[in-house]
């Protein structure tokens, strides 16, 4: 017993190790077709499993897309059984991807995925033992329950190409967690790679310079040797090469945040002070090695003492980037340490423990997710603590890195073809630059060590030197469409181009590649020559990002200076080019002065101007990102601006103001173009003139307005340019001035015909006119159409052109006067208002005080004609000859209230005019239907039953066609309403007989073609069906039909007889019929026929409507209820469902297609019971003609049909293999 007690409590145990083991795994592989309880959650978006992956398709969000996706239910993690969480997906490219939980999200930070490149596909993991979820630190020892686990996939941009194929979806593969990185690794295929070990000493001074490149420096000054002293010359005139240089620092906190403040101090100006100090020291260190002036040493040292005594940590965004500052520090205090005894072993360390403590926990684990100079910036500081430290560890990890690191900076991830295109050569050509002189100081360091990573990659850092020297210098390059940048850094790319930002612009990085690789290797760079050739000796660099004046310090030529490369350059135009013209962005331009605001109106950058303490106004416009100039190119910038009648304008730049004062444009073209010719004048009190052998990048850039006293709120500006000459800009300013004659214009009468408006611009340029009330004339193309009585101003303008100014538009008033002539009626028929003719009587009465022509006039009498089947007109007397008034039936394309069509009256000009006080007498009409049925006159909206000659407003009269008596009936939605009317003439035996007719109750004409009707019965038995038309009023050769099987078969029908009517008939007209169609069916073996069951079947019984007889136009049910579905009612149009139609009816529901409102104004809806992939919306008009075609995304979709005229349209949605289509009517 105790034995048997023994083992369960061990079986226990290890199932409760198992338990523990098991706790925090995560195993999620959406190959086996489950969804683990993942599901998008994004508005709009959607999710399902396809051959294997869990597809997302994202949803429009703000003008980007969005396809977040989240586990229901949450998960449970264990941070120290499985801390690697990773998923492997095809994400889109351009996006801000998170890892987000309800504690928050990974390091509370967006895209920090570490990337691992695997032959199927990219996997991305987070460490949950080394990050946070928001703020929290996981437990490594028990685990924990997240109720919210999801990945938010934002902000997604696609290109135009992609959302025209509707390419929008990505596909996750799987969501698993590992023990560790190796284990993720293996389990994906992607083996470690080799490990770098150093196993030598370090050699001191051992970083950018050792002994002997201090003796070669020392000896280029002391025999002030060709380019290495002039650039000597550019170090000693700089500040922070002094040994009286005033320190801004130290600093307890270093930043590059500005919206921090350290003791004070805003972070931006911390930045510029450690900037400053930190070269301050290395330049001292190299200045004492070449001058031997202890000062130097004493500067250097008290710079780095200060710092390691008083600098705790780094603070603030973009922390990583204070690598710069560590390195420049390492740099002088290693000088300090090997080559000036006077500097304490004490300050010594404490100098590298500051360096370790501050520098180190910020840089250590690189910037895998980042562009890729912030990992090389990372890199080489942390290599240069390592080597001042004796660090083998962290040398060994910085060089690991660089061969095989996951991050953007490491040398394969940042050199990425045989030609040298760089990670960052589609985002600028400054950082790629800084980049690259990153790359060859970390290598210079290396080879200090006897470690050579300028070979890596077959010399990559070298392609990557002479591909983006020949990119800035103005030659093409072979450029290849990549991704490889942080997703959170996205908007700074442009994936299918290599970025012109910045190019031109060199920086002082290139000396100690071209060194190493042409002295040292024998190797050719002949791009990176013609750079040097062009710059001349590099003096500072920008800001602390590199060394600068690397032709002294990195020079191993034996000759004074380069060879000089002498072939000529290509002329690159867009060096210095400028063309900001806000038609629809303020293409980087904001307001300067505090309270100011820039806004983009109307094509212009509006700012406005703020009142300042000496009582004037003032707002300042600045382009934020600066500019380039380029005077070989574009020697002159011009703005156009309406600026304040009393300002102080100045064009002011980082060297200063252009003349250094205001008002010093050069010359001014039109009226608001100011220009300034920037090879004539400098900048600053110097002054300063622009380099004509490179690009010159002005961090500030901007105009000044102030001291503005004329009282503007506001002034706006047009654009601002550069161009080869003034010439060009008087091409582009209108500057002559124009005017415009046009003579008053006579008084018109109601109906006068169109006239040619006569206004003339002295230029010679095209006359443009305005009416200010459209609705009494409206003038196109120069010619004035009368609409209506009243007065409108026509405003005669000339906006100018290139040379001209704009003329002063000129106005004149047009005055309508109305035309009283009235249509008086008497009807003919005197009351009969049911037969086969409608009598009306008319007269015309002129009630002005001018003639008429009789030619001019037309009247319409608007009706509605029943049984159409053409009209005939007769004139039975008129007064001024038969022979005078023609009349014809005209039919309406769009239906009207009470009228299908009109009937026009013309009066032929030899009628001569109808004079003021005086009729035109009776004119005694009439009209028939040709085949003369019957016409009922009740619902006719001209007629009245007036038994003397009495005024009809609803008869209308027209002069030249515009109408100057009566009011036209209102237009009618159209409507489309055929009824199938039946009487059976047998209840069995061997025949089904039926007399049909169809009668159009809607207020539109119908094509017969266009029509088909159904009669749906159970044949019993399996003989063949004929079927004769025994009578037709259309004729009996008119009427087609054919039989159909309905399978499976459905209550009260297996068959149906299908009747068309031939197109050559023409068109089933409102409130007319077809006339008896007389039809029977038999079988061939004439056996016997049970109608009672029959879905069609009424008993015998008078010709009346049957909803069971089903009608259709264009292949769409109308009317009718079909076997299996619901009664159709005439308030909306629903594609019938039934088997002869194809429908699974088990699917019905889902498949079901809902539009509305129907007719529709505007916008048509759309709703899905379940959309499928690849549904789409299409609209045609009713002959075919496809004017619109979208993809249908969700359940409910919305077209508009804004753009289309008036009328009827065939709506067609695809949706798997449904297909339904509708007829819509658009008001």
């Amino acid at each position: 017993m105790q034995a048997r007690s023994t083992y369960f409590f061990i079986a226990l145990l290890l199932l409760c190790q198992w338990s523990s083991a098991q706790t925090g795994l995560l195993n999620d592989s959406f190959a086996t077709g489950n969804t683990y309880n993942w599901k998008a959650v994004s508005a709009g978006s959607t999710g399902q499993i396809i051959n294997g992956q869990f597809v997302i398709t994202p949803a429009p969000a703000s003008g980007k897309y969005r396809g977040d996706f989240q586990k229901t239910g949450g998960v449970t993690f264990h941070a120290g059984a499985y801390p690697i969480v990773a998923i492997k997906m095809n994400k889109p490219p351009r996006c801000n991807f998170f890892f987000d939980t309800n504690l928050g999200s990974y390091n509370g930070a967006n895209n920090n995925a570490t990337k691992i490149a695997s032959a199927t596909g990219n996997i991305y993991y987070w460490d949950l033992s080394t990050g946070k979820l928001g703020t929290t630190v996981l437990s490594t020892t028990s685990p924990t329950t997240l109720s919210l686990f999801q990945f938010k996939i934002a902000d997604i941009v696609y290109t135009q190409a992609e959302i025209a194929a509707n390419d929008i979806s990505y596909e996750i593969d799987w969501i698993k967690t590992f023990a560790s990185v190796a284990e993720l690794r293996a389990a994906v295929g992607v083996t470690n790679p080799p490990s770098f070990s150093f196993t030598g000493q370090f050699a001191h001074p051992g970083l950018l310079h050792n002994a002997a490149d201090l003796q070669r420096i020392k000896g280029f000054v002391a025999n002030q040797y060709g380019r290495p002293y002039q650039s000597y010359q550019l170090l000693l005139a700089s500040s922070r090469s002094s040994a009286s240089y005033n320190m801004a620092g130290p600093f307890q906190s270093l930043t590059r945040d500005n919206s921090l403040t350290v003791n004070g101090v805003p972070g931006g100006t911390v930045k510029g002070g450690v900037e400053s100090d930190f070269l301050a020291a290395y330049y001292n260190a190299l200045m004492y090695n070449i001058t031997g002036n202890e000062a130097h040493a004493l500067k250097a040292t008290q710079i780095i003492d200060a710092y390691a005594a008083t600098t705790v940590n780094i603070i603030g965004a973009d922390a990583e980037l204070n690598g710069l500052y560590g390195f420049m520090l390492a740099n002088a205090a290693e000088l300090m340490r090997y080559t000036y005894s006077g500097w304490s072993p004490q300050k010594q360390e404490q100098a590298g423990a500051m360096l370790r403590s501050v520098f180190y926990p910020v840089l250590q684990n690189f910037r895998p997710c980042g562009h890729g100079n912030w990992d090389i910036i990372c890199m080489k500081a942390l290599m240069a603590i390592a080597i001042y430290s004796n660090d083998t560890t962290m040398f060994n990890r910085v060089v690991n890195y660089f061969y095989h690191g996951e991050g953007n900076g490491s040398i394969d991830n940042y050199v990425l073809t045989a030609a040298g295109q760089l990670q960052e050569s589609n985002r600028d050509q400054p950082h790629t630059m800084l980049a690259l002189g990153s790359l060859a100081e970390l290598s210079e360091m290396g080879l200090k060590q006897g470690v050579d990573l300028y070979a890596a990659s077959g010399n990559a850092i070298m392609r990557g030197y002479e591909y983006t020297s020949k990119y800035n210098l103005g030659f093409t390059v072979d450029y290849q469409t990549a991704y490889d940048y942080c997703e959170k850094n996205y908007a700074d790319y442009t994936p299918e181009a290599i970025s012109p930002n910045g190019r031109g612009s060199f920086r002082a990085v290139f000396e100690i590649a071209y060194n190493h690789y042409v002295y040292r290797k024998g190797l050719q760079m002949p791009y990176t020559l013609k750079v040097m050739n062009v710059m001349g000796p590099e003096g500072a660099p920008f800001g602390a990002d590199n060394p600068g004046y690397g032709s002294l310090f990195f020079y191993l030529n034996n000759a004074p200076d380069h060879p000089i490369d002498t072939t000529a350059l290509p002329v690159d135009t867009t060096l210095g080019l400028i063309n900001d013209n806000f038609t629809t962005t303020a293409d980087g331009w904001a307001a300067v002065t505090s309270g100011s605001t820039a806004t983009v109106q109307n094509g212009q950058l509006v700012i406005t101007l703020v009142t300042q303490s000496n009582g004037k106004k003032r707002g300042d416009v600045k382009k934020t990102a600066g500019a380039s100039l380029f005077t070989p190119n574009y020697p002159i910038l011009a703005i156009k601006l309406k600026k304040p009648a009393a300002v102080n304008l100045t064009f002011d730049t980082n060297l200063g103001a252009y003349g250094n004062g205001a008002n010093k444009w050069t010359g001014k073209v039109g009226e608001d173009v100011y220009y300034y010719d920037l090879t004539r004048v400098g900048f600053g009190p110097g002054p300063q003139f622009l380099s004509t052998a490179a690009p010159t990048t002005l961090s500030t850039f901007q105009f000044k307005v102030a001291d503005v006293s004329s009282g503007e709120a506001s002034y706006a500006v047009d654009w601002v340019k550069t161009v080869k000459t003034v010439a060009d800009l008087e091409n582009l300013v209108p500057h002559i001035a124009q005017n415009i004659s046009f003579d008053p214009l006579p008084a018109a009468l109601l109906g006068d015909t169109a006239r040619q408006l006569g206004a003339v611009a002295s230029s010679g340029l095209p006359v443009a006119y305005t009416s200010s009330d459209t609705t009494v004339a409206a003038v196109v193309d120069g010619v004035v159409t009368i609409k209506q009585a009243g007065t409108t101003t026509i405003t005669a303008s000339q906006p100018g052109d290139a040379a001209y100014l704009a003329a002063t538009p000129v106005v004149r008033t047009l005055t309508v006067s109305p035309l009283h002539v009235t249509v008086q009626h008497l009807d003919g028929d005197q009351g009969a208002i049911a037969n086969n003719s409608i009598r009306p009587y008319l007269q015309l009465v002129n009630e002005d005080t001018l003639a008429v022509a009789y030619g001019e006039l037309t009247a319409r009498y608007w009706l509605t004609a029943e049984n159409f089947a053409g009209i005939n007109t007769w004139i039975d007397y008129a007064q001024l000859g038969n022979s005078k008034v023609a009349m014809k039936y005209v039919p309406l394309s769009v239906p009207r209230a009470g009228a299908y069509g009109y009937i026009e009256y013309a009066f032929d000009p030899s009628a001569g005019i109808l004079l003021p006080g005086n009729t035109s007498g009776p004119i005694q009409s009439r009209m028939a239907n040709t085949d003369w049925s019957a016409l009922q006159e009740t619902d006719d909206y001209s007629y009245a039953n007036n038994t003397a000659y009495a005024g009809n407003s609803h008869i209308t009269l027209y002069r030249n066609a515009v109408l100057v008596w009566g009011e036209e009936p209102a237009a009618a939605a159209p409507q489309v309403m055929v009824k199938a009317w039946s009487s059976a003439q047998s209840s069995g035996q061997q025949t089904i007989s039926t007399y049909l007719t169809l009668n159009n109750e809607g207020n539109m004409p119908v094509a017969y073609g266009d029509l088909s009707v159904r009669y749906w019965f159970t044949a019993e038995g399996a003989a063949p069906l004929n079927a004769w038309i025994d009578y037709a009023r259309l004729s009996s050769s008119n009427i087609l039909r054919s039989f159909h099987a309905v399978t499976p078969a459905l209550a009260g029908a297996d068959q149906y007889l299908e009747i068309r009517l031939n197109p050559a008939l023409g068109n089933l007209y409102p409130a007319s019929s077809t006339g008896n169609i007389q039809y029977r069916i038999a079988k061939s073996d004439w056996s016997v026929f049970t109608q009672a069951n029959d879905h069609s079947y009424t008993a015998p019984a008078p010709l009346a409507v049957n909803d069971h007889i089903t009608v259709y136009y264009k292949g769409e049910l109308i009317y009718g209820t079909a076997p299996g579905a619901e009664l159709l009612t005439n308030s909306g149009h629903q594609q019938a469902t039934n088997t002869a139609d194809k429908t699974d009816i088990s699917t019905a529901a889902q498949q079901q297609v809902v539009l509305f409102p129907n007719p529709a104004t505007g916008n048509l809806n759309i709703r899905l019971g379940k959309p499928e992939q690849g549904a789409q919306v299409q609209v045609y008009t009713l002959k075919g003609q496809l004017l619109l075609k979208q993809r249908i995304t969700g359940t409910s979709h919305t077209i508009s049909l804004q753009g289309l005229p008036v009328g009827m349209y065939n709506v067609e949605v695809r949706n798997g293999t449904m297909v339904t289509t509708k007829l819509v009517f658009k008001n």
